[in-house]
């Protein structure tokens, strides 16, 4: 019989992806230290490419 693993881990995994994510967007909007944007591009460009993946490339209007 496969094991499986609780749900909460993979719960909390994302609620401080979410967090994360916040912060970081709150920091992007805020602050532009030009090697610090860098980075941050550099760590996230998957999560970027996985997201564009699933959404496309519209644009939402503000």
């Amino acid at each position: 019989m496969a094991e499986t693993s609780p749900d909460w881990p993979t719960l909390d995994v994302q609620r401080v992806k979410c967090e994360r994510e916040a912060q970081m967007t709150e920091w992007l909007n805020n602050i532009w230290p030009e090697n610090q944007v860098e980075e941050y591009m550099k760590e996230t460009s998957i999560q970027r490419a996985q997201w564009t993946r699933q959404n496309g490339t519209r644009l939402r209007s503000t």
